[in-house]
């Protein structure tokens, strides 16, 4: 048996450091091509220009939902 203790819970107030914006940006580069090559893939192969057009838009609402959560996220903590 250990006696180690369970850790700290974090706090709401607590201040996280921000990631490095190359990695921000590397991963929203990368997020970006996906949707992309996905878009791409699914006009050409389905024969379809809408369905390129409709992943193309998925892509485009899974990061600007992300982004506006990260915004609330930073407004909060300047408050």
């Amino acid at each position: 048996m250990s006696d180690r203790t369970p850790p700290e819970p974090i706090s709401p107030d607590a201040e996280y450091a921000p990631a490095p914006k190359h990695l921000v940006f590397g991963l929203v580069a990368a997020l970006v091509a996906w949707g992309l090559y996905l878009a791409i893939g699914a006009a050409y192969w389905g024969h379809n220009i809408w369905r390129g057009v409709a992943v193309l838009a998925c892509s485009a609402l899974f990061l600007g939902w992300f982004w506006g959560l990260q915004r609330l996220f930073v407004r909060r903590q300047r408050k």
